[in-house]
């Protein structure tokens, strides 16, 4: 009793052991097996109660209980103990499939074939990678190499331009002395004189102008006006060009044979230009020019200068009354210059000639001086 009081307080509070739980059912069974057997037993005469105290954590007195228990004489038991654990057949073998074994085979493939291309993308990334740099690198020594040539270029063109000014200078002096040249010759005739039917009358040109070229005994018409203006439309057309610069050597288009070609500069100012400019005006003006014969030119000889109708007096219709006649002319001309100038005379203009040695273009600049006609 003591034994099945003991178990129970076990039961009643419980084991957090899996042993303890065991144990505890094992002592119950054994208990449950020692009553049945005593129940079967009949309970001998003289059977007295038996009086114990049972005592639970619940309750704080002894409460007195009776029970009848008999007597019964041990019976030993035998409690069947198990030696070893039980044996279960062991589990069938699993065989995949045919399909199975073949997606295994194709995931085998592909994953190595996945881990090659793995390996290749690894080792392009990698050479792209070095082709970036040393691109990076060609790339800084491209733009030091730029920037030296940048420079170079700048000096370059620094000493151009110099040199441009020194040229435009030199033409310049070329001009004058040109220039001077031609009045010289002016003053002092050839061997072959030229006779002059002239009035006594002189005048400085100031109007309009319309010249002819007398080069081997031929004369053609110089269309200065029309080259004066395609010089102003150039002018017009580079006016950013000018502003940067302080020169500009141009050349104009050919009309009727002819070329201008001529240096543009910028002028100092005076104060009375100032005065009637805006601010930050500037002047720019032609500084020299030459005229030459380049193409195919339309000449006539003094008989066919003289028949009505000719080039030469078709030339001499569209001049005002006041015009000047000015006629450059050249060592081997002068036969035809007495021709023209009396022609010219005879029809009321005013006549201002300007010879030229042999292979001396025409040529003009502000130090030069302007024409004298009579």
């Amino acid at each position: 009793m003591h034994s099945m009081s003991h178990h129970s307080e076990e039961l009643m509070f419980g084991s957090d052991s899996f042993l303890d739980v065991m144990s505890n059912m094992v002592g119950i069974l054994i208990i449950l097996i020692v009553v049945v057997l005593g129940m079967r037993v009949a309970p001998p005469p003289g059977t007295a109660p038996l009086t114990f105290s049972s005592k639970t954590p619940e309750v704080a007195s002894p409460v007195p209980v009776q029970v009848s228990v008999p007597v019964v004489t041990p019976v030993p038991v035998e409690i069947p103990v198990l030696e070893e654990l039980p044996q279960f057949p062991p589990l069938p073998e699993i065989k995949p499939g045919p399909e199975l074994l073949q997606l295994a085979t194709s995931l085998r493939d592909e994953n190595l074939t996945l881990t090659s291309h793995l390996e290749q993308l690894q080792e392009s990334t990698e050479a792209v990678r070095k082709h970036r740099l040393d691109q990076a690198a060609q790339i800084n020594v491209l733009r030091q190499q730029v920037s030296e040539d940048v420079d170079a270029l700048r000096s370059d063109r620094s000493q151009v331009s110099t040199l441009e000014t020194n040229v435009v200078g030199l033409k310049a002096e070329v001009a004058a002395l040109h220039q001077r040249l031609l009045e010289e010759s002016a003053e002092t005739p050839p061997v072959e004189k030229l006779t002059h039917n002239l009035p006594p009358i002189g005048k400085v040109v100031s109007g309009e102008e319309i010249h002819f070229r007398l080069e081997g005994n031929k004369v053609s018409r110089v269309p200065v006006e029309e080259l004066v203006q395609d010089v102003q439309r150039d002018i017009e057309r580079r006016k950013d060009i000018l502003i940067s610069r302080s020169f500009y050597q141009g050349s104009t288009r050919s009309i009727e044979g002819y070329m201008m070609e001529y240096v543009l500069q910028r002028l100092n100012m005076t104060i009375a230009d100032e005065l009637k400019t805006a601010p930050g005006m500037m002047r720019i003006g032609v500084t020299s020019w030459v005229i030459r014969p380049v193409g195919p030119l339309r000449t006539e000889s003094a008989e066919e200068a003289l028949r009505p109708g000719s080039y030469f007096q078709e030339a001499l219709k569209t001049a005002g009354p006041t015009a000047t006649v000015t006629f450059w002319v050249y060592p081997d001309s002068f036969e035809i210059h007495r021709k023209l100038t009396d022609l010219t005379r005879n029809a009321n203009f005013w006549i201002a000639s300007r010879p030229l040695p042999t292979g001396v273009p025409i040529a003009g600049s502000p130090q030069g001086s302007k024409s004298i006609a009579q």
